[in-house]
């Protein structure tokens, strides 16, 4: 009986010694469910740092300033305080010596020349190999001590109208110093040539000299000379300004002028063949003066076609002299002012009234410029035998 009762309690002790050790468990077990505060642990939610680590993305910083597009370090490579810019074919290239950038300019087929600053050469600048130039001098003065030659004086006989080359094109800028042609052609667009030496501050012994805006001044002789040595000298003015110290322009070869301003010290226009070369002079339009001597001055071997323009002059406005003798042996010739009108053109004072001149009438005074006529070239004649 007794050893029944003490396995009971034997029995009894041993299920509350297991309860007691199995109990903290259950007590564990129901507190775990509180652990979902690991949702809170920020290691899920804190990923979209990830997605907004476009940091890698924002990197195009780093491409905006690249070391290579800095364009200062090219530009510190070209030349400090550059007398000329060449350019050519869209290539441009600074050069801090004048004859160096002329050189450049030449030697391309086709070239435009900058004039960066003031510049004086000592030499004597040409264009002898066919290249064209054009010359763009801005607010700044090139000084050619020596002159401009444009074309071989050894071969500016074989020159004729056809030839292109040894071009000089004067945009903007003065050019102070006078030019001479050899076989070349002279544009002058804009800007100005000034010369105060060298006898006319352009000698057209061989080639063309077309003036469409700018000036061209000589404080010597003329602005313009076409000597009477090649058939095929031209000068065209359609605009611009010429003045000379003497001669407005010095016809010995062709000259047409279509507009523009011309005046002469002396004569604005003074024309003068020789025994071997014809002086042609075509007159549609410009203003045209002498200031002490004749607006139009017209001497021997000369073909005169008059169909505009305004003269006047301090002594004449229009005159026609038997023999000049400048270039030789005089031509027998004897012009009259009749004989400088196109067909159908007549002569007009200020006033716009028109004039008939005598058969033999060498001079025209005060200021006449020249219209088509609107009456019958009859009438007008008419009027002359009636004088």
């Amino acid at each position: 009986m007794k050893n029944s009762m003490f396995k009971r309690v034997s029995a009894l002790l041993l299920a509350a010694f297991v309860l007691a050790a199995v109990c903290p468990l259950w007590g564990l077990a129901a507190e775990e469910p509180e652990q979902p505060v690991a949702p809170e642990l920020p290691i899920d939610v804190e990923a979209p740092v990830d997605e907004q680590a476009p940091v890698d993305a924002e990197e195009p910083v780093e491409e905006e300033a690249p070391v290579e597009e800095e364009a200062p370090e090219a530009a510190a490579e070209t030349v400090s305080d550059p007398a000329a810019r060449v350019t050519v074919n869209g290539a441009a290239t600074d050069y801090a010596s004048f004859d160096e950038a002329w050189a450049a300019a030449v030697e391309a087929s086709a070239a435009r020349i900058d004039v960066l600053r003031d510049v004086t050469v000592k030499d004597e600048l040409e264009i002898v190999t066919g290249g064209r130039v054009i010359f763009r001098g801005g607010q700044y003065t090139l000084t050619a001590e020596e002159g401009v030659c444009l074309g071989d004086v050894a071969n500016g006989s074989e020159w004729d109208r056809t030839m292109t080359g040894n071009a000089l094109v004067l945009e903007s800028g003065t050019l102070r110093s006078y030019i001479s042609l050899y076989g070349g052609n002279l544009t002058v667009n804009g800007g100005s040539i000034e010369a105060d030496k060298g006898g006319s501050a352009v000698t057209n012994l061989s080639g063309t000299v077309t003036v469409n805006g700018g000036s061209i001044v000589s404080g010597q002789f003329a602005a313009v000379s076409v000597y009477p040595t090649d058939p095929d000298d031209l000068l065209t003015v359609n605009g611009g300004e010429l003045r000379g110290a003497v001669r407005g322009v010095e016809v010995g070869g062709e000259v047409r002028i279509n507009g523009g301003t011309i005046v002469g010290g002396e004569d604005g226009i003074h024309a003068n063949g020789s025994k071997d070369c014809l002086a042609v002079i075509a007159i549609a339009g410009g203003q045209i003066a002498g200031t002490d001597g004749r607006g139009l001055c017209v001497a021997e071997n000369c073909s005169v076609a008059v169909t505009g323009g305004t003269f006047q002059g301090g002594v004449n406005a229009v005159e026609c002299i038997t023999a000049d003798h400048l270039y030789g042996d005089p031509i027998e010739q004897k012009l009259t002012v009749n004989d400088l009108l196109a067909a159908g053109y007549g002569w007009f004072d200020s006033a716009g009234a028109a004039i008939a001149p005598t058969k033999d009438q060498m001079t025209l005074s005060g200021a006449v410029s020249v219209r088509a006529l609107t009456l019958p070239a009859t009438v007008l004649r008419r009027k002359e035998r009636g004088k």
